[in-house]
């Protein structure tokens, strides 16, 4: 196991990559339904979740991967949580158009008939279009995928085909004939 304390290295990279993800981890919990304020909230609770289990970190995945396990565990708990479900004083329902912040540079090319498709897919399919989102966006292999999932390799890549059939009937129309 790696000792955050005895590596300083292993705490600067997970600085690092709160530069380089908090927007993509915010964007992924605003497609799956969150207001911008949750996101950002979820997206922090992410991080704090992160340094805190730095001790646990193993080294047997990249600490990215690692990173977006935890985003995933910090969403399906508030999707969970009673609290969740009410309403928020102040927050505004989500505009689909407003689902795209300009740190998902790799999304920004979608139009708006499929970043609406893939929104309301992720409202209903959370996790299914997590994993979307990781093996066509973050561009994980099927062996990080595998890991992250906790299935084989076969398995994981069944899965995300599987994930993007489902998505299929959310934005078909979107290319009209």
């Amino acid at each position: 196991m790696i000792d955050p304390m005895t590596s300083p290295d292993l705490r600067q990279q997970l600085e690092r990559l709160y530069g380089s993800h908090f927007g993509k981890i915010a964007g992924y919990f605003r497609r799956c339904g969150q207001t911008e304020a949750v996101a950002h909230e979820l997206a922090q609770e992410t991080f704090v979740n992160a340094l805190r289990g730095l001790r646990g970190f193993k080294g047997g995945s990249k600490l990215s991967t690692w990173l977006w396990s935890i985003a995933h565990n910090v969403l399906l708990a508030h999707v969970r949580s009673p609290a969740s479900r009410e309403p928020q004083g102040g927050d505004e329902p989500v505009d689909p158009d407003s689902l795209m912040s300009p740190p998902d540079r790799h999304l920004s090319g979608m139009d708006d008939c499929v970043r609406r498709g893939f929104a309301a897919f992720a409202a209903e399919h959370p996790e299914r279009a997590q994993v979307i989102y990781l093996a066509v966006v973050e561009g994980w292999t099927r062996e990080e995928l595998a890991s992250h999932l906790g299935r084989t390799v076969h398995a994981a890549t069944e899965y995300l085909s599987q994930c993007k059939a489902r998505l299929r009937p959310y934005i078909e129309h979107c290319h009209g004939d």
